[in-house]
């Protein structure tokens, strides 16, 4: 029900033009962009509101609405969970050192399952870069889905592509990093 368009079924805001922005098992948060900003979202019961098609007549429905001087605002969607300030700050604002290009059971892994890089699913390493560096994470064609913040030196990495969780201790110590870039430090482009 994200993103429906919905009105109150009752009440002083009976007619009023709400967007779903999230969804509860019982309820459902809406905002009209201007009474009810996305940051400040009214919270409603499902059986309360009544869900309108998200089709092209509602778009002129708000359009009609707003030249007609009515408080239904100007509504953007976000495009899913925000990103932390951390993770908006390696993601579009920190300089790319690198490169990491993995193999397709990687890029399954951190797409699908929404897991760390390991070193086993590096195969090629380009640029160079220290620990904590921002780099970009690339499928096997060469296109980067992936941004994050690397655990090991360039150098360091390329003696780890290829290598599985055991033989990562062997090679770095027993207290190294597991991941070459942890979950936590990674976000999806």
């Amino acid at each position: 029900m994200v993103g429906m368009l919905a009105t109150a079924k009752a009440g002083h805001d009976k007619d009023r033009l709400y967007i779903i922005i999230e969804e509860t098992k019982d309820s459902v948060w809406l905002a009209d962009g201007k009474c009810r900003l996305m940051e400040h979202p009214k919270r409603k019961l499902k059986k309360h509101i009544q869900i309108r098609k998200k089709e092209i007549p509602e778009v002129a429905v708000i359009r009609e609405k707003l030249l007609a001087g009515e408080d239904t605002g100007t509504i953007f969607l976000p495009k899913g969970r925000r990103l932390s300030g951390h993770k908006r700050w390696f993601t579009f604002f920190s300089k790319v050192s690198g490169r990491l290009t993995v193999d397709p059971g990687a890029v399954s892994a951190i797409l699908n399952a929404g897991k760390s890089l390991l070193p086993a699913g590096v195969t090629d390493v380009s640029g160079e870069f220290k620990r904590g560096d921002t780099v970009e994470i690339a499928g096997p064609d060469g296109t980067p889905f992936a941004r994050g913040l690397v655990n090991y030196t360039s150098a360091d990495c390329l003696k780890l592509r290829g290598c599985h969780s055991d033989q990562i201790h062997a090679a770095m110590g027993s207290d190294c990093e597991i991941e070459m870039v942890h979950r936590d430090n990674l976000t999806l482009l």
